[in-house]
């Protein structure tokens, strides 16, 4: 509900509405990925609880542990909660999410994928963009918008890959960052 309603006023096409009540944004400092994303997971564990046959785990990579980057943590967890929803929503019966967290280069790439009911090819190009939705009775089309602005404002990117019938993964891919131990220890 608290994801809902910052988005309704965040994005609002009220002008009288956007931004009221908004919290305002924490700071942006250097994050361990793994608890966060290992606390998310069980969040929606629990949520999901009744959903017999829907499996969702959380994996990283063995080069993934001591990973950070410069997020602002309610928001990333927002990101994470509502992406595990879309995979959730996606699966009729048994399936599974996987949130996967690895060590790419110089970046740091979290990559949600599901065995849901995958997107058409000709609706991923849309679904990024404010007000689209797929396959959501009621959906706003806020919720991948609102990841992809978090996620580029946090200097990263986010792709879509999905195809019908097998699911669908989104990758987000944030620049490394420091340990804040570690720049404490250069002063």
């Amino acid at each position: 509900t608290d994801i809902a309603n910052n988005l309704i006023n965040q994005y609002s096409l009220v002008p009288e509405l956007r931004g009221a009540s908004s919290p305002s944004r924490g700071p942006m400092d250097a994050h361990l990925l793994s608890p966060i994303i290992e606390n998310v997971a069980s969040e929606k564990r629990m949520q999901y609880r009744s959903r017999i046959g829907i499996e969702i785990l959380a994996k990283a990579d063995p080069g993934s542990y001591g990973l950070f980057a410069s997020i602002e943590t309610s928001e990333f967890k927002r990101v994470l909660s509502n992406l595990i929803n879309n995979s959730v929503e996606a699966i009729d019966g048994i399936g599974q999410i996987s949130i996967t967290l690895s060590n790419v280069g110089d970046q740091v790439e979290v990559a949600i994928t599901d065995t849901g009911k995958g997107i058409p090819s000709s609706i991923l190009p849309q679904l990024m963009k404010k007000g689209a939705s797929f396959g959501k009775e009621g959906g706003t089309g806020l919720g991948l918008y609102h990841a992809k602005e978090m996620v580029e404002s946090w200097g990263g990117v986010i792709h879509l890959e999905s195809r019908e019938g097998t699911g669908t993964t989104v990758r987000l891919l944030f620049p490394k960052a420091q340990s804040p131990r570690s720049e404490e220890r250069r002063v």
